[in-house]
């Protein structure tokens, strides 16, 4: 599926997205593609374009101070609970069409809606499995409740994945709650107390919200060369 899930891809080089546009990244982070995307960057044609694969490695390593220095602490018996952050999507499972946290591969037919390339080219700018790393890093290896609190894909997420809570709980845009694509008011919850500790997941996971409201994500309206078909 790989070859037609990249046919959805084909313009990135041209995606208006605001790094490509707005950003000038040093000379040393323009490394070749590698592993730390959250797609299969095995194929040629899921190479990301002009994303420079350096740059999360080098922001990973401005987090890493601290991350070791959490994890001394909680493997020495500090804390009964963690919570880590970050804007962007830490794993694949995270991402906005994935259907079952529990696969490894992003499926054709999880796509099959009008916003498939938007979908598709999204998932090359995502984020990171270097963010995930690094929160698993910070637990140390220690059995406390761990939760790790997202944003960016403005698409609720709550299920838990070897020992880990992802949850996304986006306010998002007036659109997307007219579409349901999110609550329509979406409200705080809580992920740790200091009094009573991490509450738990729900009982059902959250994974594709707008499926739960039984709508579909409408066609994208954007520019030409977000669709499948675009050209120059």
């Amino acid at each position: 599926e790989g070859g037609a899930l990249a046919e959805w891809a084909q313009g990135f080089e041209r995606w208006p997205w605001v790094d490509f546009s707005r950003c000038v990244w040093p000379e040393a982070t323009a490394e070749a593609a590698g592993t730390e995307g959250l797609v299969d960057e095995g194929d040629e044609s899921f190479r990301p374009g002009q994303y420079p694969q350096g740059v999360s490695r080098y922001f990973a390593s401005l987090n890493q101070p601290s991350v070791q220095a959490v994890s001394k602490l909680i493997r020495g018996g500090v804390g009964s609970g963690l919570v880590t952050m970050s804007h962007f999507l830490p794993c694949r499972q995270t991402l906005p069409d994935w259907v079952s946290p529990r696969e490894r591969g992003l499926r054709l037919g999880w796509v099959g809606h009008g916003a498939a390339a938007v979908s598709v080219k999204f998932s090359r700018v995502a984020g990171s499995v270097l963010v995930d790393r690094q929160a698993r890093e910070v637990a140390g290896g220690v059995q406390i409740p761990h939760t790790h609190a997202f944003g960016h894909s403005h698409r609720p997420k709550d299920f838990v994945l070897n020992g880990v809570r992802y949850f996304h709980n986006p306010v998002g845009k007036r659109k997307e709650r007219e579409f349901k694509m999110l609550a329509e008011s979406p409200e705080p919850q809580m992920l740790f107390s200091s009094s009573g500790g991490a509450p738990p997941p729900p009982e059902r996971e959250v994974i594709r919200y707008w499926e739960m409201m039984g709508v579909r994500p409408p066609p994208s309206k954007k520019k030409e060369y977000w669709t499948k078909e675009g050209g120059e």
